[in-house]
């Protein structure tokens, strides 16, 4: 008889980043750097594993929304704080997936909170959390992952420009 065999291990791993850069007049007024964020249960089942599997009931990241709450829990369905007052989420303006051989992959969705854009109604909002949502509505989507910053006032004439990370890699 044989020796028995190891079997292949390939570890996986997933890590999300968030950017918000706050600008007026294509000016850059605050940036909160690339920070950690929660990828929440409900975007691990439904925003990938499902994705991976084929099923009928995957989602995808459509929309974004700022806040002034906290980071979400991975339990997390909404998040904390949500401007309600900002009249619906921002739809993403596009997302791009790079890789580059035995350095993994990453999605990258981007977008703004333009000044111009009625959602932008409330004087010297607190901002300090920004997420991504499957829908636009504040009832009826859920959740996919959220990050907090150091809190920074957005003022009515400055736009949000945000961009998200899902970074992937892989190791044998």
């Amino acid at each position: 008889m044989g020796k028995k065999q190891k079997g292949h291990v390939v570890k996986f791993g997933l890590a999300g980043f968030a950017r918000v850069q706050i600008a007026r007049n294509g000016k850059l007024e605050g940036d909160s750097g690339w920070v950690h964020n929660v990828i929440t249960d409900y975007g691990l089942d439904e925003g990938l594993a499902q994705v991976l599997a084929s099923q009928g009931g995957s989602v995808r990241a459509a929309y974004a929304a700022i806040g002034t709450g906290t980071a979400p829990g991975t339990a997390a369905t909404s998040l904390n704080g949500e401007n309600a007052a900002t009249n619906g989420r921002d739809l993403l303006s596009y997302v791009t997936v790079t890789s580059a051989t035995g350095a993994g992959c990453t999605a990258r969705f981007y977008g703004t909170f333009a000044s111009t854009e009625s959602r932008n109604t409330v004087t010297n909002f607190a901002m300090q959390n920004i997420g991504l949502y499957t829908g636009s509505a504040i009832a009826g989507s859920n959740l996919l992952c959220g990050a907090t910053y150091a809190a920074s006032t957005l003022n009515t004439n400055q736009d949000v420009n945000y961009t998200y990370e899902w970074r992937f890699q892989t190791t044998t």
